[in-house]
């Protein structure tokens, strides 16, 4: 029957297809991927900044053979017995694409041409003009998920979420990297989604554990607002209303969610697919839904697993885009300054209007589709955004980062996976 229905394992079967890419993700094993010791703790000194007691040399050892001469020489030929105390961090090659969606962002705020987005337990911050990077490393263990802050009274402002037992979001300033708040003890395993409102003062997340906790919290008071379990199947994407601090979508494994923040309650509504709802000659079903992306007024979209794009009115489906692409749409970008909506997916076959990029219109329909040459086409598409001035950043499936000229297509490796 059409309507709302309590979450259950039934609903688990697809109706979408079968990708080998979102059923690897589905059955990732976290805990399993969990450090049993982080990579440093969060309190204390770090290791390279303790003080030492200085240690005297070793006496030498006596004996009648040949002295091997040093290995390692200063300029003026004596031997540097002080070691390496410290490595530092240069370049970051590649991103984490491979399980993540949304986490190539051009960096508000900052210059155009600023990038962010993570790769292990780092966070990078990447000025594409200089080739340079900066980062994040407060983590402490390999991070999942990154949003940006899109608020003015916000600017440059980072969220990003971690595997662990207990696992932290961190709130950073990205052209500082200070640490401007943790969030913890909330979710177990690890975070899997983060989203800021458009005021900028809520975040919301969401965790792998068995329940997909969905909570609400007030960021920079380190307080959480409400919670809530969110689905008996993964979630994917948790993204708050472009207008709004109180509604946002939840998307993931057979499901739809539209949420409102009441006071310290979440109250979600699935979405509803009706009865009579056809695609050709088949009926139109839930299928898994991978990415979000908002219109004018109630108006919301998902990308299916099928290369479906879903319309949604409220929580009720207006309509779909049949084949918006050949293969599942694992990202979506809604641009804040002219709406247009970028959508990013595998293509599994070649079409007359293919594309593994395309930008749309408020209304869902096609501006203009991007085809990005074989390798990317078979890579997968992960992450989409766009900096309102013509170029589009990509975030693949292998961990390469590249750049979007929407005016004549030009496609530039910024980094490779």
């Amino acid at each position: 029957a059409a309507g709302e229905s309590e979450d259950s394992d039934s609903e688990l079967d697809d109706d979408g297809g079968y990708d080998s890419d979102v059923q690897r993700e589905k059955a990732i094993d976290y805990k399993a991927k969990t450090y049993a010791n982080p990579i440093r703790e969060m309190r204390g000194t770090k290791p390279h900044l303790q003080e030492r007691e200085p240690t005297a040399d070793p006496r030498r050892k006596v004996s009648r053979k040949k002295v091997a001469p040093p290995k390692v020489q200063r300029a003026g030929g004596a031997l540097n017995r002080s070691g390496i105390k410290t490595l530092v961090l240069d370049f970051v090659h590649g991103y984490r694409g491979f399980d993540t969606r949304n986490n190539v962002h051009y960096l508000p705020g900052s210059s155009e041409s600023t990038l962010v987005y993570h790769a292990a337990a780092v966070g990078v911050v990447y000025d594409i003009t200089a080739a340079t990077q900066s980062f994040y490393v407060e983590h402490t263990d390999d991070i999942l998920c990154l949003a940006v802050n899109r608020s003015p009274k916000h600017k440059g402002v980072v969220a990003t979420g971690q595997l662990g037992s207990d696992a932290p979001i961190h709130v950073w300033n990205g052209a500082t990297k200070e640490t401007l708040s943790i969030i913890k003890g909330h979710h177990s395993d690890g975070v899997c989604a983060v989203g800021f409102s458009a005021n900028g003062k809520f975040l919301v997340s969401v965790g792998i554990d068995k329940n997909h906790t969905v909570v609400v919290s007030k960021w920079a008071e380190g307080m959480k607002v409400a919670s809530t379990p969110g689905h008996v199947g993964r979630i994917f994407v948790a993204e708050f209303r472009p207008e709004s601090d109180s509604q946002f979508v939840t998307c993931g494994v057979k499901h739809v969610k539209f949420w409102t923040l009441a006071g310290s309650q979440l109250i979600g509504k699935r979405g509803v697919v009706p009865a009579q709802e056809s695609r050709g000659s088949d009926p139109v079903q839930m299928q898994t839904m991978l990415s979000v992306a908002f219109g004018a007024g109630d108006m919301a979209f998902t990308g299916a697993m099928s290369g479906d794009v879903y319309v949604w009115s409220g929580c009720n489906l207006a309509r779909t885009v049949s084949r918006a692409h050949t293969g599942p749409v694992f990202s979506m970008f809604t641009s804040p300054k002219d709406g247009l909506i970028v959508t990013g997916a595998k293509e599994t076959m070649s079409s007359r209007d293919g594309g593994a990029v395309k930008l749309w219109d408020q209304e869902m329909k096609k501006c203009k589709a991007f085809s990005l040459g074989r390798d990317v086409r078979a890579d997968a598409v992960r992450s989409v955004s766009r900096d309102g001035k013509g170029k589009i950043v990509i975030g693949t499936r292998n961990g390469s980062v590249l750049c979007l000229a929407e005016k004549g297509g030009t496609l530039q490796t910024l980094v490779c996976g």
